[in-house]
């Protein structure tokens, strides 16, 4: 079997990280001077994938709960690409 024809097995939201900017930013909305990103880590098929995205921290629960359900048993090549 090759690796993207292997299942996932788990979808872990590795961490939030909370890091701070030189300067105060804006994108036409208010200022920040902070950025927040929340990474997954994605398991099968003997690899192991790092995702991330800028997003409020409460998106690691979103991850465990809602994405972990949707991916895990799904081919990586169908979960990645939405292969059949």
């Amino acid at each position: 079997m090759r690796v993207a024809e292997a299942p996932i097995r788990a979808v872990r939201a590795a961490a939030v990280y909370t890091v701070p900017t030189h300067e105060p930013e804006a994108d036409g909305a208010a200022a920040r001077t902070e950025t927040t990103l929340a990474m997954a880590r994605v398991d099968g098929g003997g690899d192991t994938g790092l995702g991330h995205t800028y997003a409020h921290a409460s998106n690691a629960d979103l991850i465990r709960r809602s994405l972990a359900s949707t991916l895990i048993g799904k081919r990586q090549d169908a979960a990645c690409y939405g292969a059949a």
